[in-house]
């Protein structure tokens, strides 16, 4: 199985699936930025139309998806699993950011459409934690207060 090595932006991939772009079918998924090497090896793989470019931060980069359900829809799929650095699982509770980086391990299967790459888990290597939005997401700024 191949290991590809990018840096993590929009990752929903602990907890319970969320809604995909459709609104409804829920899934876990996770964009990897890519570097050259990487591209190369998609390229090598049979799965360069996979690589897309938005013109942001991301830059070139792969979305990798995994559906609550198989195919079919009657049997979930598991999450997709999760592990740190020394291979150990991954909390729950603990959220992956943007920027972090990450080994994808994925393998490439053939499809009605052509050479799918499939993710099989990941490998958090450097954790910029997501914190959220919530209440903190402000400093407090002078000391007057509101009357």
């Amino acid at each position: 199985m191949p290991i590809l090595s990018g840096v993590a932006h929009w990752a929903k991939v602990t907890g319970a699936p969320q809604a995909g772009y459709d609104g409804e079918t829920k899934e876990w998924s996770i964009d990897v930025g890519l570097d050259e090497a990487a591209v190369q090896a998609f390229k090598d793989a049979g799965v360069e139309k996979r690589i897309r470019n938005k013109d942001d931060d991301r830059g070139d980069f792969v979305t990798f998806k995994r559906k609550e359900y198989k195919f079919g829809g009657v049997d979930k799929n598991e999450p997709i699993r999760i592990v740190d650095a020394k291979k150990n699982p991954w909390p729950k509770d603990t959220l992956i950011g943007n920027g972090s980086k990450v080994n994808i391990n994925y393998s490439v299967n053939d499809t009605r459409y052509g050479p799918h790459p499939t993710i099989l888990a990941i490998q958090v290597v450097d954790l910029v934690e997501y914190k959220g939005g919530g209440g903190d997401d402000f400093d407090v700024v002078g000391d007057d207060e509101w009357s």
